[in-house]
């Protein structure tokens, strides 16, 4: 709690919950071909995951691809009563108001020879709109720790035999690592890859 209020230990008596507003909508579905969890649910309860993923290696193709779905939203959150650190976070206030807005996109390619693509990104901004605390005013600053953009894009080929090759790229755009917007934190691109095998041992 603040020292004015001359309680040294326990809860904080002026720290009440948070409360946001959000708006959201989206849409999602397919261009032409079949969902993956689509076939699941048509077959029985008794058949197994991998006659399932047969049925869609089955898929008459459009050209060389079997698939091609897709998800799309836009949202906006507002915060209010938001809790803010005094004295380095030795205690806290419920006096700030954030907003943060923005897009995400995803799409999903599967090809024949079981190549699979899936790309997802998201564009946002996330700004305070009231936000002071004991180090000063920091209205309209960009919000700490929040990348406005990110990025993560798969590439899978698992042909019938079981094996599978993985290679899968993760993006995050820079952002501010304090209140003030003085520490840049860069962006960073991460890669990765793997190889391995799918069997049925047994039953």
């Amino acid at each position: 709690p603040p020292p004015s209020l001359g309680i040294p230990a326990g809860l904080n008596p002026i720290i009440e919950p948070a409360r946001s507003l959000t708006f959201e909508g989206g849409l999602k579905g397919r261009i032409f071909g079949t969902l993956g969890n689509e076939t699941s649910r048509a077959r029985g309860a008794g058949e197994s995951e991998g006659a399932a993923e047969a049925d869609r290696f089955d898929t008459p193709p459009h050209g060389a691809i079997r698939s091609w779905t897709y998800d799309l939203a836009a949202y906006r959150l507002e915060v209010r009563h938001d809790i803010i650190p005094w004295d380095g976070g030795a205690y806290y206030f419920m006096d700030g108001t954030s907003r943060r807005q923005g897009v995400e996109i995803g799409t999903e390619f599967c090809a024949v020879g079981g190549l699979r693509l899936r790309f997802s990104g998201a564009l946002s901004r996330n700004r305070h709109v009231k936000y002071e605390n004991d180090l000063g005013n920091f209205d309209h600053t960009w919000s700490a720790g929040i990348p406005g953009r990110s990025l993560h894009a798969i590439m899978r080929w698992e042909p019938r035999s079981g094996l599978y090759l993985e290679a899968a790229v993760r993006h995050c755009g820079p952002y501010y690592a304090d209140d003030a917007n003085t520490a840049r934190v860069p962006a960073w691109t991460v890669l990765d890859g793997s190889v391995g095998a799918r069997a049925r041992i047994g039953g």
